[in-house]
């Protein structure tokens, strides 16, 4: 079990999706940002979530984004950072 903070830092890219078409984006975010991370550490060694922290910031940004976009959110994630 490894414990793996991040941040994520986002842009507000269209702001009628993001007031309008989802209930909570920021929870949103928080719930499709943790699966993505879990998602990506999760197919790892606990060296590798060590030793490649920058690998998997872009990966997990990838999908996030990739999911974000299909839920017309209106959120442009700009960097995912590991603690």
């Amino acid at each position: 079990v490894a414990v793996v903070p991040w941040i994520v830092q986002y842009r507000i890219k269209d702001p009628y999706d993001f007031l309008f078409k989802v209930r909570d984006v920021r929870r949103l975010l928080r719930d499709m940002s943790e699966a993505a991370m879990r998602l990506v550490v999760g197919d790892r060694s606990i060296n590798e979530v060590i030793t490649k922290r920058e690998e998997i910031a872009v990966e997990s940004r990838e999908l996030l984004q990739k999911e974000l976009d299909q839920a017309d959110t209106g959120i442009q994630v700009t960097s995912i950072e590991m603690k």
